[in-house]
């Protein structure tokens, strides 16, 4: 008999695409029969029966909702006006028959069977995480406030496996809830908040989990905070992803290129594949096209460049001595010598093109006509 693996998700009517598309993700890939319990923050029928009709491409899951009364969240910091975000840590308490627990952002798509993080020793610890590779702000408030936490790994809370008896036992959910409120004037940020806290209360005694159980396409800070998080050891998660989390502002339906380095969003050809599973496939289609569409407006009323044209390349000798930078958008194009150096500068403007020696002696002029 094959094992039932519960995954829990935080569910809204404006994110109902991304819960579709992420379930898709999770059945294609998965052998064992799946329990979805997603957490209700205000959800419509009609959407709730979209997601039952997913039940005619795939027959290894069921789906269960789980009112949240987000009064329970009143005080704390809001993201963009919703407190949503904080019901991940209701999960223990609101199925109480459940012993563990997979929680995944909406923002995420699982690439291969889940059962691989399910599998995941936790090691007597209530909760396993992967932590953040990124650097955000948060990180910087939590500096101030608690100094230890250069000393420890912050999570990502976009992938969380609790044990809900320990959490339970431990009154987790409560003690974070209390952590909230102490700090609640002093950690200002929105974004991340979540994050902040959740690392906060564990002060690193969680189960860390390899980065390929929640795989961001950032650039690798982690490395500054431990000198084990290679570059190439995070090179090598990727060739073995479980779950990809669309985190922060790269996200596919919005843009095509990642905002560190303008490559192409890694795994960007996944989310299209798993989306098209479901109904809302042309909704998030056409919001994409006009996001683009946005952008290459902004380009020719402003003279700015849009994300998704950004490039930055970069060649080291060796691998730690820089020789040369190339940064490229849509009207501009620079080269740097030792990352410092301005060697050759090219701009486009009225279909003229202008090279510059050393960034302002001219040396050549091409005019299109």
């Amino acid at each position: 008999m094959k094992k039932t693996i519960s995954v829990f998700y935080i569910g809204q009517d404006d994110l109902i695409e991304l819960l579709a598309t992420s379930i898709c993700s999770v059945c294609h890939n998965t052998k064992s029969f799946v329990n979805f319990y997603v957490l209700d923050c205000g959800i419509g029928k009609l959407n709730k029966q979209y997601i039952e009709n997913l039940k005619c491409k795939f027959d290894n899951f069921d789906i269960n909702y789980l009112p949240v009364d987000l009064k329970i969240f009143d005080g704390l910091k809001k993201y963009k006006g919703f407190s949503d975000f904080w019901a991940k840590l209701l999960i223990p308490e609101l199925a109480p028959n459940i012993q563990k627990a997979i929680y995944l952002d909406t923002d995420t798509v699982v690439l291969d069977d889940i059962s691989l993080l399910w599998n995941q020793n936790l090691d007597q610890y209530a909760l396993g995480a992967v932590p953040a590779t990124y650097y955000d702000k948060w990180r910087d408030d939590a500096f101030k406030v608690y100094p230890k936490t250069n000393k420890w790994l912050f999570i990502n809370t976009g992938m969380l496996v609790i044990d809900c008896k320990k959490w339970r036992e431990q009154s987790i959910t409560e003690n974070i809830l209390k952590l909230c409120k102490k700090y609640n004037s002093v950690l200002d940020v929105a974004v991340g908040y979540d994050e902040a806290i959740v690392s906060l209360y564990f002060e690193g005694n969680f189960k860390v989990l390899d980065c390929r159980f929640n795989m961001t396409d950032h650039e690798n800070h982690l490395i500054e905070f431990n000198p084990f998080y290679t570059n190439n050891l995070i090179e090598n998660e990727w060739k073995n992803i479980v779950v990809r989390h669309y985190a922060g502002s790269d996200k596919p339906w919005v843009c095509l290129r990642n905002d560190y380095d303008g490559n192409i969003l890694k795994n960007y050809n996944a989310f299209w594949f798993y989306a098209s599973m479901t109904p809302f496939i042309n909704g998030l289609y056409q919001r994409f096209k006009e996001n683009l569409l946005k952008n290459t407006q902004q380009i020719q009323n402003t003279n700015t460049y849009a994300q998704v044209d950004k490039i930055k390349i970069k060649y080291s000798l060796f691998d730690f001595i820089p020789i040369l930078t190339i940064k490229k958008n849509n009207l501009k194009t620079s080269y740097k010598l030792f990352n410092f150096l301005p060697f050759l500068k090219i701009t486009t403007e009225n279909r003229t093109k202008r090279y510059k020696l050393f960034g302002f002696i001219p040396l050549l002029k091409i005019k299109e006509k």
